[in-house]
């Protein structure tokens, strides 16, 4: 069942119920219950926003899931979605694994994955910026609040 809202003819959810159904998926997919918390408000957007916010955090929770961790490490993902002061809404995506090399991967990559994030970024307005070390890889996703 998907909490969808009609309010002036613009169809607007609480991405709460979009972020928790795709981290359930993830779960059940990967037999990782209890290693991904989760600190998202609910915050109502459009459909407009919530779509590529939600493939965005499928396609970073499929990299990790893929390419973070160690044969014998304990996983650990930890998302956050809030409302932050100047009218932006931040998601934060970050995990414990073995991180990456920025520049070779991120920056520079041809990667299908890593092309369709930027191009969804770039369709809502947003900003990402990417820090991995040894210790895990973090993802902060900004965006412009939009009164719906």
């Amino acid at each position: 069942f998907i909490n969808l809202f009609l309010r002036n003819y613009l169809v607007i959810i609480n991405i709460n119920f979009i972020i928790i159904d795709l981290l359930n998926s993830f779960e059940i997919a990967h037999s990782a219950t209890k290693n991904i918390q989760n600190e998202i408000e609910d915050i109502i957007l459009g459909l407009d926003i919530a779509i590529p916010l939600s493939l965005i955090t499928s396609e970073i929770l499929t990299n990790t899931f893929k390419h973070a961790f160690s044969e014998t490490q304990e996983k650990k993902i930890k998302i956050v979605f809030q409302k932050k002061e100047n009218n932006l809404i931040e998601m934060i995506i970050q995990d414990n694994g073995v991180g990456f090399n920025i520049e070779e991967k991120w920056e520079t990559s041809n990667s299908l994955g890593f092309e369709i994030i930027k191009t969804l970024i770039d369709q809502i307005n947003g900003n990402i910026t990417c820090v991995s070390t040894k210790n895990g890889t973090r993802f902060t996703i900004q965006i412009p609040e939009r009164i719906n």
